[in-house]
């Protein structure tokens, strides 16, 4: 059973309920208790963010509030037995939606525990140690010639079909077959490796640009890969 309510703290809401996970702590707490739906809610300070345990049915509008000062992590509905699996659950969504915040400059993230899966790799990373991979392992392109990193691009968004991938660029397969060896060759890497393609997918993911992300469902073709 959870702890730490305050002894004046309102009664604890009936079933089922969310537990949310507030990066904006005080004033989180603040903004949900100066609401008509902080009469139904259970808040639970804390030294580094606060929890609140509300009524499902009130949820996405306490989300709302407590989102305002900042990210929000949202466990799933939960009865009052289960509330330490919801709490656990409600952290784990609030540093998924901190990384969020961070790392795509998205200010007062939500995240549910039901949708982490779909928040996929990227979202388990941390951004500054990912950042600095993406850099170190990209840096022989970049220093050869820039060029390059848009034609890998293509051909790891293309699953390793050089056919595909030419035809992205609009460019002879043969031209995409030479810079694909050249860029091998500064690598170090073999790019019909499956587990080098996962790699650049991860570094070019983190380094993309808004209009030429990598790695959006329907990206990738399917088929084996091959540039011959």
């Amino acid at each position: 059973m959870l702890l730490g309510a305050p002894s004046d703290s309102p009664a604890m809401p009936r079933p089922p309920v969310r537990v949310l996970a507030c990066a904006g702590g005080a004033d989180a707490l603040e903004a949900v208790e100066g609401d008509p739906a902080g009469e139904r809610c259970l808040p639970l300070p804390g030294p580094d963010r606060c929890a609140v345990i509300v009524p499902d049915a009130l949820s996405e509008h306490v989300i709302g509030l407590a989102r305002a000062s900042g990210a929000v992590g949202a466990s799933d509905p939960s009865g009052i037995e289960a509330l330490d699996e919801a709490l656990r659950q409600a952290d784990e969504a609030l540093a998924a939606a901190r990384r969020l915040r961070a790392g795509r400059d998205r200010p007062h993230a939500v995240v549910r525990h039901a949708d982490l899966p779909g928040q996929g790799l990227l979202g388990l990373m941390d951004p500054g140690a990912a950042r600095g991979f993406a850099d170190a392992l990209l840096a022989p392109l970049r220093a050869e010639d820039p060029a390059l990193v848009g034609s890998l691009r293509a051909y790891v968004m293309a699953n390793g079909q050089g056919e595909a991938a030419a035809r992205a660029l609009g460019v002879h397969r043969h031209t995409l077959r030479a810079r694909m060896r050249k860029a091998a060759r500064l690598l170090g890497r073999d790019l019909d490796d499956p587990a080098v393609r996962a790699e650049l997918w991860i570094a070019l993911s983190v380094t993309a640009n808004d209009e030429d992300a990598i790695g959006q469902p329907g990206d990738s073709h399917p088929g084996p890969p091959g540039i011959a």
